[in-house]
């Protein structure tokens, strides 16, 4: 109950920290483990692929081209090699007249010599689609990007099943790269502190040295 301890305790918590952070590369919690030679981060994050849904990154279907199952084979064939030419996917996204999704398939198989072009695409369809939910974390879009080996999953309403966007694998390797230039950029702050440990030696030599 001795209000006046207060301000004396608060300087000399602040110097405490103050002299750590100059002195020292790592923290007081962490200063015995680090001399047993075990190597720690400098800072802890949560994991990206948990920590981040889907609906953050995913590309809205306004922008994005679809086709339908009522399609002819040789039609797309056409569109794919004049307006579709820049279309950066290696899959193509089927779904139906009430913008529900119907399918996935690989985008060479349409040129597969052996099939008749004056089909449907809902004959190519192999299976049933793989899709995520907006809500759904980066974790399971990748478990399903590797186990379909598409490059892109569709995203669709949870009650609808209405197609609602695609998240692509570079999509997620983006996310990737902006961690690292924050990272980066995090690292040019912290070494501030080896540039202050640096002065602060120079002035003791130089301070000893007019002594």
């Amino acid at each position: 109950m001795q209000e006046s301890t207060l301000l004396p305790l608060i300087a000399g918590c602040v110097t405490s920290y103050l002299v750590s952070f100059i002195f020292m590369r790592t923290t007081i919690m962490t200063e015995k483990i680090h001399r047993r030679g075990i190597t720690l981060p400098d800072s802890y994050y949560p994991d990206l692929l948990e920590g981040q849904s889907i609906q953050d990154i995913m590309v809205a279907t306004n922008i994005f081209p679809t086709i339908t199952g009522t399609q002819r084979i040789d039609a797309i064939k056409l569109w794919l090699q004049g307006r579709g030419l820049n279309y950066p996917y290696n899959t193509l996204l089927v779904v139906d007249d009430t913008n529900t999704l119907v399918g996935a398939l690989p985008k060479d198989r349409l040129f597969d010599h052996s099939i008749d072009a004056s089909q449907r695409i809902a004959s190519l369809i192999p299976h049933k689609p793989y899709s995520l939910y907006h809500d759904n974390s980066l974790q399971l879009a990748i478990e399903f990007i590797l186990k379909t080996g598409q490059d892109i999953l569709p995203v669709v309403d949870r009650n609808s099943r209405q197609f609602k966007g695609v998240i692509s694998s570079k999509d997620i390797l983006k996310v990737f790269e902006q961690r690292l230039k924050d990272e980066t950029h995090k690292e040019k702050h912290i070494s501030i502190r080896a540039n202050t440990r640096k002065v602060l030696s120079r002035a003791g030599i130089y301070s000893n040295a007019d002594r």
